[in-house]
């Protein structure tokens, strides 16, 4: 799994979070290589950073198809936000991706969220 780990200005991890920095697994980096979607990868982290409440975070693995051999990219999203309001913070957050994510992207990408 590729995580994306919160971190201040100055690199560290403590501290108010002010970006999102993307490292990959290379499972995950050869996904998006062999599609082509490194571009709607980025954009998804900066829609999170954007769209969702401070401290929300954004996770990415390749998982299969139980039922046959396709693979995906899934963004896994956590939104540190009361309960009541995340499933509206998401589906905007899905109005948005929808909006700036090409299509090609988004044939390969699958959004799952948690609250926290």
């Amino acid at each position: 799994m590729a995580i994306l780990l919160p971190t201040t200005s100055n690199g560290s991890e403590a501290g108010p979070v002010v970006a999102c920095v993307a490292t990959f697994v290379d499972e995950v980096r050869k996904y998006l290589q062999r599609y082509g979607i490194e571009d709607a990868t980025q954009k998804t982290v900066e829609l999170v950073e954007s769209e969702l409440p401070l401290g929300s975070e954004v996770s990415f693995s390749v998982e299969g198809d139980g039922e046959s051999d396709e693979l995906w990219l899934v963004a896994h999203l956590t939104i540190h936000a009361p309960s009541a309001e995340v499933f509206d913070m998401f589906n905007r957050f899905v109005d948005k991706w929808i909006e700036f994510i090409p299509k090609s992207g988004r044939q390969r990408m699958n959004l799952t969220y948690t609250a926290r």
